[in-house]
């Protein structure tokens, strides 16, 4: 394999020194920590020097103090040593058993030990065993992330202290979608540090702070929900009569307070109509074991806009499942 070398420490190597180098390859092998290898040239062909393999998985780097001392731990450093470097690098992320196993090469054993003791990993909520685990430091920088992004959007919004899951973090330098994120949060949520409120976050302490208009504005939108029923004003027409600045606001609390459900993104309904025309549902389907869309809205006599936007609901979230025209009831339902 075709291949350039870049000493760590210095510019030349003289015979019969040794050096940490990188071994930058034209072509992909797959060496593992502890492999040998020889080293020749291409012009004579001469066999030059040789090697073991201390770090299979680098990232591109040249001459510093600061990689020399890193290879030395890598090599020389006992499991302790390794394992903190290892998940220092991966900050502010963790790395699984499988994935430390693999890059620091040390036997399971040895590193279920460092693992255990609590100083060199953490594993958050109840990680403990598979992972992932991350270095102290990680842990709590994102602790203070989190919670600082919470506390300034106290301070800024007391209306709405909540901060959506792609704020959060990306106040903590996180992928959303990513596994050391979610793990990270639940733990901080389990230590009641912090509080789900349906898709949004906020300190545990925090509550919606509404001015007396704010207040009049979800009591009557809450109102106008109750009393539409089975077939409440969509999310225009909402706009339409109560203005659009303050509106998205007292939803998203009265869904939070759970007196309102989101149906679609345009449809809101009040709780107990909402429940009420599920139970019709499941009656209906207990009794004749299915249910057309025609029977649905005759049988709460909507129109079919909302006839169909209820039983698309009801079948996401486990009520009924579709069969070409008809709905049944889930096993869980009857």
């Amino acid at each position: 394999a075709t291949a350039k070398l870049m000493f760590a420490d210095r510019q030349r190597l003289a015979p019969g020194e040794s050096c940490y180098a990188q071994v930058r390859l034209k072509t992909k092998i797959v060496p593992a920590r502890g492999d040998r290898f020889i080293i020749r040239s291409l012009s004579p062909v001469t066999t030059i020097g040789g090697g073991s393999v201390i770090d299979p998985h680098p990232r591109k780097h040249g001459r510093s103090e600061e990689h020399v001392r890193r290879l030395e731990t890598l090599e020389k450093g006992d499991p302790r040593e390794v394992v903190e470097l290892l998940l220092g690098e991966a900050r502010p992320g963790g790395l699984t058993f499988e994935e430390l196993l693999k890059r620091s090469e040390l036997p399971a054993g040895k590193l279920q030990q460092v693992l255990e003791d609590g100083e060199t990993a953490t594993a958050p909520g109840d990680a403990v065993g598979k992972g992932p685990f991350f270095h102290p430091q990680a842990v709590e920088d994102f602790n203070r992330s989190v919670l600082a992004a919470l506390e300034e959007r106290r301070r800024q919004s007391p209306a709405d202290p909540t901060l959506s899951l792609d704020q959060l973090a990306k106040a903590a330098s996180l992928p959303a979608d990513g596994r050391d994120f979610h793990a990270l949060l639940a733990a901080l949520a389990g230590a009641g540090e912090i509080t789900a409120r349906g898709s949004r976050y906020s300190l545990a302490d925090a509550e919606a702070k509404l001015s007396d208009e704010q207040k009049r504005l979800m009591e009557a939108v809450a109102g106008a929900l109750e009393s539409g029923g089975a077939a409440p004003s969509p999310l225009k027409s909402l706009r339409d009569e109560y203005g659009g600045k303050d509106l998205e606001l007292v939803l998203g609390i009265l869904v939070d307070q759970g007196k309102v459900v989101k149906v679609k993104p345009d449809l809101y309904y009040a709780a107990e109509p909402l429940a009420a025309a599920r139970e019709r549902l499941i009656e209906r389907c207990r009794e004749a074991e299915r249910i057309t869309l025609a029977e649905f809205l005759d049988l709460l006599g909507i129109s079919r806009k909302y006839a169909q936007a209820l039983l698309e609901y009801f079948d996401r979230t486990g009520v009924t499942r579709r069969l070409g025209d008809y709905r049944v009831l889930r096993r869980k339902a009857r």
